[in-house]
């Protein structure tokens, strides 16, 4: 009988199928996350101009978006510990679309309100599918993987800034909203391939999920009848850290840039993908040209 820490297990492994499977739906949760929160700044012209909508009604719907996006990553993001990782990144998901297959007219419910229940889903994907991959990819190229995960984001932006030139003058902005209701149907391949998490499944004690899983991260692994699965031991390293702390023994200051060199980063982010189109528009240039111009950004981010 002997003890398998699943972690370990998991950063000294070789890259094979199973790790590129995670890859790939990791990859594609994270290109529909791009895609929702670009998709609001490609239609946003359309929108202002058919609805009646001013530039601070407009604002505020973009915020109202953040919003929900930090409240997602706060709560959706612990929900994974209580119900699992693959169910959490499945109702983020489905929260991303809900409001926009939920009926053809999208003027009967509030803007603002569509924009902080979108924000929800994006929000709650993002921490969800990090620790996905973080927690399978094998450590000597787990920062490459996530990389390529995160690179997810600007396809999924381009893809919204394409679609929108294609289609948007032709058959309204609510084409782009409709289109992004089409992942729904993913959910549940979702939920049949993509692993659970590790912790989760050790949490739980289920040895047949974990043995299956653990002979996949490494085909050549012997796994005895009586072998049992644990996490890494816990260790008094960091007990009791406070956010006090983050501004002693010297570290004020780069914990305080740390900050704001991701709040810029982040703005400049956010920013972009909302108003980049229609600033573009307000300066002469078409709506196709705008949204060309949109989907170059994204490739330069």
């Amino acid at each position: 009988m002997r003890e398998i820490n699943v972690h370990e297990l998991a950063d000294e492994a070789k890259f094979n199928r199973f790790h590129a499977k995670v890859l790939a739906w990791c990859f594609v949760v994270i290109i529909i996350d791009g895609y929702d929160l670009a998709v609001a700044g490609a239609a946003l012209p359309a929108i202002m101009k058919e609805m009646g909508v001013e530039a601070a009604t407009a604002g505020f719907m973009a915020s109202s978006a953040l919003f929900g996006m930090m409240f997602g990553a706060i709560f959706l993001g612990a929900l994974s510990d209580k119900i699992g990782r693959r169910w959490t990144i499945s109702l983020c998901v489905s929260l991303q679309r809900i409001h926009r297959g939920s009926g053809a007219d999208q003027r009967s419910c509030h803007l603002q309100h569509r924009a902080l229940h979108r924000g929800l889903g994006i929000g709650g994907v993002m921490p969800n599918i990090t620790a996905q991959m973080t927690e399978y990819a094998p450590k000597r190229i787990r920062s490459f993987l996530t990389t390529v995960m995160f690179s997810g984001y600007a396809i999924g932006g381009i893809l919204a800034a394409v679609l929108g030139k294609q289609f948007i003058a032709q058959f309204g902005w609510q084409i782009v909203f409709f289109a992004a209701g089409v992942p729904v149907l993913l959910i549940p391949f979702i939920l049949k391939s993509m692993p659970e998490s590790l912790s989760f499944l050790v949490s739980r004690r289920d040895s047949a999920q974990l043995r299956q899983i653990a002979q996949s991260i490494d085909p050549g692994l012997k796994i005895g009848a009586n072998d049992t699965f644990h996490p890494p031991r816990a260790t008094n390293a960091g007990a009791g850290a406070t956010v006090a702390q983050l501004f002693q023994d010297g570290r004020g200051l780069s914990t305080v840039m740390f900050w704001v060199a991701f709040f810029t980063g982040l703005f400049m982010i956010y920013a972009l993908s909302t108003w980049l189109t229609k600033l573009m528009a307000m300066s002469g240039y078409s709506l196709g040209s705008a949204l060309s111009l949109s989907s170059h950004s994204m490739w330069v981010r």
